[in-house]
């Protein structure tokens, strides 16, 4: 299955939605960090008001936000090994819905206090196993009943991750992080665009941005559709997937040295 498809399916809320994908990597001089990813579905708000989907006045409109920390569910896991759950007690989720403000994202943090964890991390949430549903079913305490904010039912692959992560692996170093596709996944091949209407293409919109914040400035980089900050501090890779776009997981792979 295409990289697109995979993705939409990833937050298959509605086909007819807009909504934006952005993951962040911070990273410190010590080799500690964050591993960020947020996806904000506030577009999909406003554009059901537009489509007639406020003209219930005697609707209270929802407002909430929820924390849950993952250490709720991996202390008790069987398929995770001790370390990996100390480096997954300390991540959580946030969801934040705000109807009249047509607001509404989830938010997922991975701290990490070295290239160790940071890499047992990535390596659970690449195995597609039981120990990837069990980090994502911290997820369900969040969504109630394995739902996103809409009501609408979430799979198993795609909880909690911008991209299907058992595509890719990665490499931090002190020096350099570099997120490559995984040999062992299957390969994919480019196909004709869909053709559609130019009036539709814009409902059938998602962006994904990733962002790479790092302690000092980037000597050499690799990627598609990237841009460098002025200090040299930051990049950012930026993808539209659409019904008229098909991206292939060699597209979101990169390599920056710094």
């Amino acid at each position: 299955m295409k990289l697109r498809l995979l993705a939409l399916a990833a937050f298959m809320f509605s086909l007819t939605s807009c909504f934006e994908v952005y993951e962040t990597f911070n990273i410190s001089d010590n080799g500690s960090g964050t591993y960020e990813v947020k996806m904000d579905m506030s577009q999909m708000i406003a554009m059901g008001k537009m489509m007639g989907g406020g003209k219930n006045s005697d609707k209270v409109p929802e407002k909430k936000d929820s924390v849950i920390y993952f250490k709720t569910v991996t202390d008790t896991a069987s398929t995770l090994t001790a370390e990996e759950k100390a480096a997954f007690g300390k991540s959580y989720a946030k969801i934040h819905v705000d109807e009249a403000a047509s607001e509404m994202w989830v938010q997922l943090f991975y701290p990490y206090a070295s290239v160790r964890e940071f890499t047992l991390m990535q390596d659970v949430l690449s195995r597609g196993d039981a120990s990837t549903k069990t980090i994502f079913g911290a997820l369900d305490k969040v969504m109630g009943s394995n739902k996103n904010p809409m009501g609408d039912e979430i799979t198993e692959d795609s909880k909690g991750s911008g991209l299907p992560t058992k595509d890719f692996v990665y490499n931090l170093t002190s020096g350099m992080l570099e997120r490559k596709v995984n040999p062992a996944a299957k390969k994919e091949k480019k196909e004709d665009e869909e053709e559609m209407p130019d009036q539709f293409k814009g409902m059938f919109k998602m962006t994904y941005t990733t962002i790479v914040n790092l302690p000092r400035a980037v000597k050499s980089w690799k990627g598609s559709n990237g841009t460098l900050s002025e200090d040299k501090k930051q990049l950012k890779f930026n993808k539209e997937l659409d019904m008229g776009t098909d991206l292939t997981s060699e597209e979101f792979a990169f390599t920056v040295e710094y």
